[in-house]
């Protein structure tokens, strides 16, 4: 019986903080949706996990930020957010410094040194020139 009763605080521990993902990963990806509608896509709606960013003046150019969150021992919260790039061949052969390879590794540095918003709106901006928005 108690077993039970451990696993339905589990569930509920679960659902909440599913729902609290869902907030505040739904205010955040909704706030860039808004802002730069041309751009910025949820190919699953509102609850999607992942955001697709997609250049306003070069097409075939895309990034998504995928989206996860992880609970460690103590019941920290700890979003995970992961960057995949999806640009033409062509772009590939002439990026001879390998920006495009190493760009989720420079993500998650900027991440660590901007916060989510922030690394989002930077990135949001870089793919996207502003009279396009």
């Amino acid at each position: 019986m108690e077993n039970g009763v451990q696993k339905k605080k589990i569930k509920k521990v679960h659902f909440s903080l599913r729902a609290k993902e869902d907030t505040v990963l739904g205010n955040t990806v909704k706030h860039f949706k808004e802002k730069y509608p041309a751009a910025v896509h949820l190919s699953e709606g509102a609850s999607s996990s992942y955001m697709k960013i997609q250049s306003t003046s070069k097409p075939g150019f895309e990034l998504v930020i995928v989206w996860r969150i992880q609970i460690d021992e103590e019941g920290k919260i700890l979003p995970k957010l992961d960057l995949l790039t999806n640009v033409p061949q062509q772009a590939l052969k002439l990026d001879k410094k390998g920006v495009i390879e190493t760009a989720p590794l420079s993500f998650r540095s900027l991440l660590g040194v901007l916060g989510i918003e922030a690394a989002l709106e930077s990135l949001i901006k870089s793919l996207c020139t502003e009279k396009n928005d």
